[in-house]
């Protein structure tokens, strides 16, 4: 609910409370209840509501719940944490996993679809969290039982590494969520920093001398052999060396344009498709 440039009048009293209209900036009205917090002098306890009349009764309800707890007969705990209470009633990690990966986790940070082979990869990763955490309340998750899962973790160092990245953003929009909406948790368990970064198996791969290229293209069909040569060259992803056209060479300045990327349609499981590539950048020969 946005408060800029509203308007209130008509402070309704109450024995219990009160009802605040505010009048919104479209020129809507809508209906503060709130009342004094009875854990908290000094402070107050609101929900904004469409009509006066759910404002009111709401404000009934409260009576007796702050009444209830005056007299030793029950608890009485915030509206907000009664309603994160309630929806995390029964919700388990991998419940809340599939509603982060529909919402959020198949899109990169600029909005637009994951390719389908990062979808497919961020799937496995969910898939061996789930493995782990599925079952646990969403709630119940602490600093421990992630820190214990940390330690015993038999994946690689990258993977593993991929994994705690993904169940920190999982857990953070559980806190605050991306569109929102109340959060479900106070805070996340993922306390502890992610893994350092390790050095990629191919960071370590041997560079290929001159020979080595020559027996790999002599090994390929005569009708791909080039695609070694090129690859080697301009340093080429295999699905942008399938995608290459006559007009994506610029043989006046030595260069060659990767406008497309082959890959696979959903799931990555599909036909092969023209997409974007990773980089849409100018290549020159490497030397």
């Amino acid at each position: 609910m946005t408060n800029t440039n509203m308007s209130m009048n008509n402070m309704e009293g109450c024995r219990f409370g009160g009802v605040l209209e505010k009048r919104r900036a479209d020129g809507s009205v809508a209906y503060l209840a709130r009342y004094a917090n009875p854990k908290r002098p000094g402070s107050r306890v609101g929900r904004l509501f469409d009509t006066r009349a759910r404002a009111v009764a709401w404000l009934d309800d409260e009576r007796v719940r702050v009444d209830m707890y005056r007299r030793g007969l029950a608890d009485w705990t915030a509206p907000r944490e009664r309603d994160r209470a309630a929806a995390l009633s029964g919700v388990t990690f991998a419940d809340w996993a599939d509603v982060w990966m529909d919402r959020w986790g198949g899109r990169a940070r600029g909005g637009e679809p994951l390719a389908p082979a990062t979808l497919r990869r961020k799937r496995l990763l969910l898939r061996r969290l789930k493995d782990v955490f599925g079952r646990v309340r969403l709630d119940a998750m602490d600093a421990r039982m992630v820190s214990a899962w940390l330690d015993g973790c038999s994946l690689a160092a990258t993977p593993k590494r991929e994994a705690y990245i993904m169940l920190r953003a999982i857990m953070r929009a559980a806190v605050a969520p991306p569109d929102g909406s109340a959060p479900l948790l106070e805070r996340s368990p993922c306390v502890a920093p992610v893994p350092a970064k390790r050095m990629a198996d191919k960071d370590l791969i041997a560079e290929l001398s001159q020979d080595d290229i020559r027996r790999l293209a002599e090994a390929m069909p005569a009708y791909t052999r080039i695609s070694i040569h090129v690859m080697v060259a301009f340093g080429l992803r295999i699905g942008e060396m399938c995608a290459l056209r006559v007009d994506d060479f610029d043989f006046n300045r030595m260069v060659v344009h990767i406008r497309h990327s082959i890959r696979r349609g959903p799931d990555d499981t599909c036909s092969v498709l023209v997409g974007r590539p990773v980089s849409a950048k100018p290549k020159k020969p490497m030397r």
